[in-house]
Order: structure tokens, then C-alpha cells, then sequence
């Protein structure tokens, strides 16, 4: 029923009585047909589970911790943070991508997707230096980058509601930056 897609709601309707879906568990719908936009909703006014939130990023923190060998906290964050960015900009991570091939999609779905941005906030090539410095320790083990990307777009699965709000904040030289490079698109300015 779903083809591959995350997000699928199915309906069965014989005129009289209407069956729903909603990635193929079965839920109640009224028997009428809405509108599309009605549907839509069944998924963007999910509550956030911040609790399967910090279990994914408490996995992310460990895997490039102890994995990639990451040692800098805010190196970790400012990975994760990119990552997540460029998964809300659809960017086409899967399981089986090699390294290079995984971290040159979020740079440049990044670089694509936030351009203008870029002209507006300088803080955002902060963004790119302090990425681009980032340095992994190994960078062989498939299973750990298969991991990162199921939890990244596990995490971007549960970030979509119309009730977040995410920012990130950036520490460097003793300056805090606030980048406000992650906010749904009804927060955006």
C-alpha cells in the first residue's frame, strides 16, 4: 500500500461507509470524503514525542561519539543540526550511501536550499566553516552511517508539526550564535 513512502493514508469507500489508514494502521475517519487538506492534517497535528526525540538524539550523540569518533560536543551538534536541516529540504539519504557520498548531499542540499538565506544571515557560512572543520576519526563503518540516517529522518519524521519551533544556538569563541536555520515553514519569516 505504501510503495515507500513515509506518510500514506488509505481509504476504502463503497458510497455508504468509509474505511482510513493511516500507514496501513487502521483509524477513524467519518464517512463523508474531505478534503485532501483534511488528511494532510492527520500528520501534521501529531504531537511532537519528545521523549522518542531524545532517545534518537541521545543514539545520534553515542554513535558519533563512539563510532565516527567525534570528540567535540558542539562538532556532534552542528553534524546533527546540518543533517537535519538538509532532511526538512528532502535531502535523498539511504541506507548503503558511503561516507563522502552522505556528507556532500547535506552540504550541498544545504548550500542549495539556503543560499538566499545565506546572503541575509552571515551566520550561516559560520555554519558551513565549522562543519567543513569537522574531522571523523573513521569514517569505514556502514552500519554506523546507516544508523545516523535512520535516526536523522526518524527525528525529521517526528519534527513534523505545525506546533514546532526548533532553533539552533552555535558556540564559538566564547560567542553563543543563535542560527535560525530549522523552524517549520508556518514559524518562518
Amino acid at each position: 500500500m505504501d510503495a515507500g513512502y513515509t506518510h500514506v493514508i488509505g481509504l476504502l469507500h463503497n458510497g455508504y461507509k468509509t474505511l482510513g489508514f493511516k500507514n496501513n494502521i487502521p483509524i477513524d475517519v467519518t464517512n463523508e470524503l474531505q478534503d485532501k487538506e483534511d488528511y494532510f492534517k492527520l500528520f501534521t497535528e501529531e504531537c511532537i514525542d519528545k521523549e522518542r526525540i531524545y532517545t534518537l538524539t541521545a543514539r545520534i550523540n553515542n554513535c558519533l561519539h563512539s563510532e565516527f569518533g567525534i570528540k567535540n560536543l558542539y562538532h556532534r551538534m552542528i553534524f546533527t543540526a546540518c543533517a537535519l536541516v538538509s532532511k526538512r529540504f528532502q535531502a535523498p539519504l539511504t541506507a548503503g550511501m558511503d561516507y563522502e557520498t552522505f556528507k556532500t548531499c547535506i552540504k550541498s542540499t544545504l548550500k542549495r536550499e539556503l543560499k538566499d538565506s545565506q546572503k541575509e544571515n552571515q551566520k550561516i557560512e559560520l555554519l558551513w566553516q565549522v562543519n567543513d572543520e569537522i574531522k571523523m576519526n573513521s569514517t569505514e563503518n556502514q552500519e554506523a552511517i546507516d544508523n545516523f540516517i535512520k535516526w536523522v529522518s526518524e527525528i525529521s519524521d517526528c519534527l513534523n508539526s505545525k506546533n514546532l519551533k526548533l532553533a539552533v544556538f552555535l558556540k564559538v569563541d566564547e560567542k553563543i550564535y543563535h542560527l535560525n536555520v530549522i523552524s517549520h515553514p508556518h514559524y518562518t519569516k
